[in-house]
């Protein structure tokens, strides 16, 4: 029976959010900057952004304080399979992504707004590129 309850608090806990990469790229099909990153999400009340053009970065600021931090990033990840994925996705904008983990359920709808207001997505930076957010 311990056992059991073990497994239910370890599969718990996986479903809080906890479990997903801190670490992400933003794939865009088209040539954009933070700034059009910037212009998606500038109309939500509770989010405060700071962007700095000219280093390529932002940061979105949430409710509960964590960031998620956008930097213009080389379309080149110095692998032959990485950059395969890159081109299958028609990649012409990449950024890096960081994320606060236990703030999850608050980053992942403005990752959905963003992928569906410019048409790209999300990926983690993990081998096979899982997790991805892209609006359906």
């Amino acid at each position: 029976m311990k056992n059991k309850s073990k497994l239910k608090k370890i599969k718990e806990k996986k479903n809080t959010g906890t479990n997903v990469p801190a670490q992400w790229f933003y794939l865009c099909p088209q040539e954009i900057t933070v700034r059009d990153i910037w212009t998606t999400v500038n109309d939500s009340d509770d989010l405060s952004l700071e962007i700095w053009e000219a280093a390529g970065v932002l940061e979105i600021t949430l409710s509960d304080g964590k960031t998620i931090d956008f930097e213009t990033a080389p379309l080149d990840l110095r692998d032959e399979y990485s950059n395969q994925f890159l081109a299958k996705h028609h990649t012409k904008s990449l950024f890096y992504v960081t994320i606060h983990q236990d703030s999850f359920s608050l980053v992942k709808p403005v990752m959905e707004h963003i992928a569906h207001g410019l048409q790209g997505m999300f990926c983690g930076d993990t081998d096979d590129f899982t997790p991805v957010i892209r609006f359906a």
